[in-house]
């Protein structure tokens, strides 16, 4: 006895099964591409806060405070920065021109 799940696989057309599939994809890519961006944002900001701000004034909170260290954590800033134009990077290659699978495009 076949399940309602295999019935339904075996009625709905192969094409039509890939482009719902890719369609409910896309839509969840713009929630992705919001994510990275905002992600992207703070640590450009926490990059900044790293070049200008000394290790006695940091937040408490961010990897480097010390009460007792004047200088500035340009090590941190850079890796923020890295860090920032990869989260940038990632959101640019997923608000790309998205095309369904090769082998469905003639159909």
């Amino acid at each position: 006895m076949t399940t309602p799940r295999i019935l339904i696989d075996s009625l709905v057309p192969l094409r039509f099964k890939f482009s719902i599939k890719y369609s409910i994809l896309k839509e969840m890519n713009k929630g992705l591409i919001v994510i990275a961006a905002v992600l992207g944002i703070m640590m450009l900001l926490i990059a900044g806060v790293y070049f200008f701000i000394p290790a006695n004034v940091l937040p408490a909170f961010l990897p480097g405070y010390d009460t007792n260290q004047t200088k500035v954590h340009y090590k941190h800033g850079i890796g923020a920065l890295g860090l920032s134009l990869a989260v940038f990077a990632f959101a640019w290659f997923q608000s790309g021109k998205k095309s369904p699978p090769q082998e469905y495009q003639g159909a």
